[in-house]
């Protein structure tokens, strides 16, 4: 009768407790939809009402989330420090309070929670400034304080005014004004004349702003545009609502449209791209000066993070599939507003690198085939500590816009001009000194120029550069001892080499014999290597025949003095080892030997590694074999995954890296790609989930050029466990994590 009694005590107090519960899930529901429709504000107030009444994590961690997208750093710390005690939180909820602490001018204390974030996430790409974060801020205040000037322009409203284009005499941008000067609903594109003005601070004067190109403006949101060279095409921004195909409620997705110009001051009707889709946005449209390339923002499938910057390649009339830009732009935050200037690379901005506000602007050089170096913050006063984004230049690189919701403009979003101030008119120049007999750099040199005071000379690579105002040349004499003098004239901006010549010497000198020991051995069991081939390539002088060892796996080279080598060794069934550092004999002083030992990794299994537990000294762990039809040697992958999502997350990249090494130094191996689920959820949802990730993982090699051929994606699913963790079977977290795994393993060679 008791335990009656208690039952039926319980179920009263389920269903009184139901209704309040699901008012209560109604409510985080509605505050969600809140933050995904990007306003924040109506979020908050209605995550504090729900805090109100109950204490929920989930709404604790949202709404210091939604008051860090509202720049109100003070109650965003106060909430994230609420939030990084709960079970729920992640490593980024510390880094978000170090950040609001830092915000606050709680330096120190900032400095705390980045180091428990490092200690939690030791390779993210903020490392080098998270380390040392006050130092770093304190030299984005001071970067181009006494550079650049910035002003607000007077053409700013009460309301938001975002996104500045170039176009003829003025600029186009989005505002929520209307043509009577009162706010409207949604942004809409304006323009401005841009007159000449020599007693203005900025040089000119805007005009009055009116609506640009009506056709093209229509009861929804329009920005952010951008023009190809001639002005007789556009490209633009334009929101839409659409039923979540996976939520089935409707959300607001973003699309790029383009228009023909159609007559002097009219458009066709605009047309979207082909790669824009219901299932994402695609937004920000920046067109490259030769109308090639369409660089802009999404949130598609197989990102680093929330939104990423992509590029489009246009042939003919069609546009090429998007192209990701990878882990120098990209990161696990937004990356916006891209903005390609010709010849130098891209600005954007973004809130995924560590910086001064919320969305800070930076710039990615371009370097050769599409790839970009490391992004570099713009520091103060383009940055301040709120957002700063959509950042223009203009075709002479003296001055430009950009958009920012930085305290004391007009309104939200306000448009700002900014002018270098100390632009250098010097070109580096550069002289590079070497010997025409060994092709070696000439360090020390002594160069008698006349645009210099007095004798100077080249470094140890044999380099000597300065810089010399555009359009002034120099006579340079070149001396070294043992060496013809030689006289040039080289011009600002150039790059020379010569080659000088060397007085033959009366007594020739008999070259030293050098020779290179070693001992190659299996790197699983220690063993020494019969019959690898070591093979060294030679930096400007001749190599010796590659050397095999013998039964001891010993080998032996002559080398010659003064001389670089790269070493290869390698044997079949085992990868292939490249030295990562040249071998110099300069290096070797008075010695006339010296002694390498060198390990090969197996990828088939002899006798004496023929076993399942993991083995480690490589650069990947050996992973336990659960096909026993063959003696192939899995490879762990260590790779990370958002839940149920199968995109590469950022912090893989260098473990994908050391895998792209591993196919370039081995180019005619083919190897199988595979993902493996534990046995929680269903066969086919894992198996298709397990296929995704694989695909992911062949996706990125080929796109840093590996041939498709030479890999095989392939998902099991829960399918080969590693232990006895199967359907129905309970295992702990640690033994599900096991058969959570990503490997690889080669299936022959292509010879």
């Amino acid at each position: 009768m008791r335990k009656r009694g208690i039952l039926l005590i319980a179920c009263v107090l389920f269903l009184c407790s139901a209704p309040a519960l699901y008012a209560q899930q109604a409510k985080l529901k509605k505050a969600h939809k809140y933050m995904e429709l990007l306003d924040y504000k109506s979020a908050a107030d209605l995550y504090m009402r729900i805090l109100e009444d109950h204490d929920v994590p989930e709404a604790k961690i949202n709404l210091a989330e939604a008051y860090r997208k509202l720049n109100d750093y003070t109650n965003a710390e106060y909430w994230y420090q609420q939030a990084v005690y709960l079970p729920e939180a992640k490593p980024i909820h510390y880094y978000y309070l170090g950040l609001m602490k830092q915000r606050n001018g709680k330096c120190e204390e900032a400095q705390e929670w980045y180091s428990r974030f490092l200690t939690l996430k030791p390779y993210d790409v903020r490392k080098p400034q998270l380390q040392k974060a006050c130092d770093y801020i304190d030299q984005l205040l001071v970067k181009s304080a006494t550079a650049t000037t910035t002003e607000p322009l007077e053409l700013n409203s009460p309301f938001d005014d975002l996104g500045a284009a170039f176009y003829r005499d003025g600029l186009v941008f989005g505002t929520f004004r209307s043509p009577n000067g009162s706010a409207q609903q949604y942004l809409d594109l304006y323009f401005a004349v841009m007159t000449p003005d020599s007693s203005n601070s900025k040089g000119f004067v805007l005009g009055t702003p009116e609506k640009f190109a009506p056709q093209l403006n229509t009861p929804v949101h329009e920005a952010i545009v951008t023009f190809s060279r001639d002005e007789t095409e556009l490209f633009f921004t334009r929101n839409y609502i659409v039923e979540d195909e996976s939520s089935r409620e409707t959300v607001m997705r973003l699309e790029i449209l383009h228009a023909q110009q159609a007559g002097p001051d009219s458009w066709d009707k605009p047309q979207t791209l082909p790669f824009c889709s219901p299932r994402f946005s695609v937004a920000h449209p920046c067109l490259s000066p030769d109308g090639r390339r369409l660089f802009f923002a999404s949130d598609m499938p197989g990102g680093f993070g929330g939104k990423d910057l992509y590029v489009s390649f246009r042939d003919s009339a069609a546009w090429g599939p998007p192209v990701n830009l990878g882990p120098n732009v990209n990161t696990e935050g937004d990356e916006l507003f891209p903005y390609y200037a010709e010849g130098q690379g891209l600005y954007f901005a973004s809130d995924g690198l560590f910086g001064l506000g919320g969305q800070d602007i930076y710039f990615a050089p371009e370097l050769d085939a599409g790839e970009w170096d490391a992004a570099q913050n713009m520091g103060y006063p383009i940055n301040s500590s709120y957002d700063d984004f959509g950042l223009i230049v203009h075709t002479d690189g003296t001055y430009g816009f950009f958009t920012s919701n930085r305290a004391g403009g007009a309104g939200e979003d306000d448009l700002y001009y900014f002018r270098k101030t100390n632009i250098d008119t010097r070109s580096r120049t550069q002289l590079r000194v070497v010997d025409a007999a060994t092709g070696r750099p000439v360090a020390g040199a002594g160069l008698a120029s006349s645009c210099e005071e007095s004798l100077v000379f080249t470094d140890a690579d044999g380099n000597y550069a300065t810089l010399l105002e555009r359009g002034r040349c120099c006579t340079v004499r070149v001396e070294v001892d043992n060496f013809e003098p030689y006289t040039l004239t080289i011009c600002a901006g150039e790059q020379q080499e010569i080659h000088i010549v060397a007085i033959p010497e009366q007594t020739p000198i008999r070259p030293k014999i050098l020779t290179l020991n070693g001992m190659v051995s299996d790197l699983a069991n220690g063993a020494p290597l019969q019959g690898a081939v070591v093979t060294l390539v030679a930096n400007g002088c001749s190599a010796p025949a590659p050397a095999i060892t013998d039964a001891a796996g010993a080998f032996s080279l002559e080398l010659q003095p003064h001389c670089c080598y790269a070493l290869r060794a390698e044997k079949g069934n085992y990868f292939a080892r490249i030295l990562p550092d040249t071998i110099c004999t300069d290096n070797w002083g008075e010695a006339a030997q010296s002694n390498l030992n060198l390990y090969l990794q197996p990828f088939v299994a002899a006798a004496a590694t023929v076993n399942n537990s993991q083995q480690t000294g490589g650069d990947f762990a050996m992973g336990i074999r659960t096909d026993h039809h063959n003696d192939t040697i899995p490879f762990l992958l260590n790779l990370y995954y958002d839940l149920n999502r199968s995109s590469i997350r950022a912090e893989s990249v260098p473990e994908l890296l050391k895998l792209l090494q591993l196919l370039t130094d081995n180019p005619k191996l083919i190897i199988e790609i595979s993902s493996h689920t534990d046995s929680r959820g269903s066969d086919e949802y894992n198996l298709q989930l397990s296929q995704r990730r694989a695909d992911a993982i062949v996706n990125w090699l080929t796109s840093k050029g590996i041939p498709a051929y030479r890999l095989k994606a392939r998902g099991y699913g829960e399918g080969r466990p590693v232990n006895k963790c199967e359907d129905g079977v309970p295992c702990s977290e640690e033994q599900y994590q096991m058969n959570r795994r990503t490997e690889f393993k080669v299936l022959g060679s292509s010879e």
